[in-house]
């Protein structure tokens, strides 16, 4: 995916509405994401006809569903960074068995999405990442080692997270970001055990 921000980038705008548009109809997530690989090949047809570099563009994506009462995360891969869960200075990254290509990119490999299925407990955090913090370089031109330094966090709240790598991402590259950054922690939170209620309720934090 090009461009600057949302808001500046229609390919991923259509995958949103997309992705809102499938979420209420779609009773799995390889549905959804063979929904979302659907629509985007039809945006990046239409667009064909008045941007002769539209047949280039794609959208990584990354469809993730937490059950309340279930400790795991389901996750349909399109192309996206495996997201990290980070606890008590361990870190996991959630491997996919097998990672589908980004959205608009579907048609040069038949495929069938794949769900996956990894634990996720309360307490831990999950880090959901795009491709800019990994490849941002310092002076010497070595890409951001995230998932080490994310093993430095010994914190447990997921906006803590959220700063300790974006001042540590800053720190790293002694200077400005030259590509986009998107941070978001969601942490699975142990609630009091009550009849007719779920196991968990989550927070979150983000950055851009």
């Amino acid at each position: 995916m090009r461009g600057k921000g949302l808001q500046d980038t229609p390919e991923a705008v259509a995958a949103v509405g997309a992705f809102r548009e499938a979420a209420p109809r779609c009773a799995t997530l390889p549905e959804v994401a063979a929904h979302l690989e659907g629509s985007m090949r039809s945006h990046l047809a239409e667009a064909e006809r008045s941007d002769d570099e539209a047949a280039e563009r794609f959208v990584t994506a990354l469809v993730l569903e937490i059950p309340d009462d279930q400790r795991v995360v389901h996750a349909v891969t399109c192309g996206h960074p495996a997201p990290l869960i980070a606890s008590g200075g361990r870190v996991t990254p959630m491997t996919p068995r097998r990672s589908g290509p980004p959205l608009g990119l579907g048609g040069l490999a038949p495929h069938e999405h794949h769900q996956d299925t990894f634990p996720f407990a309360p307490g831990e955090v999950l880090l959901l990442y795009i491709d800019g913090v990994t490849e941002a370089r310092d002076p010497v031109g070595s890409s951001y080692p995230l998932q080490d330094r994310l093993a430095r966090w010994t914190g447990t709240d997921p906006g803590g997270l959220v700063r300790h790598v974006r001042d540590d991402l800053s720190r790293h590259l002694c200077g400005p970001l030259h590509d986009d950054v998107a941070i978001v922690a969601l942490q699975r939170t142990p609630v009091p055990a009550q009849a007719g209620s779920p196991e968990a309720e989550g927070t979150a934090a983000c950055a851009p």
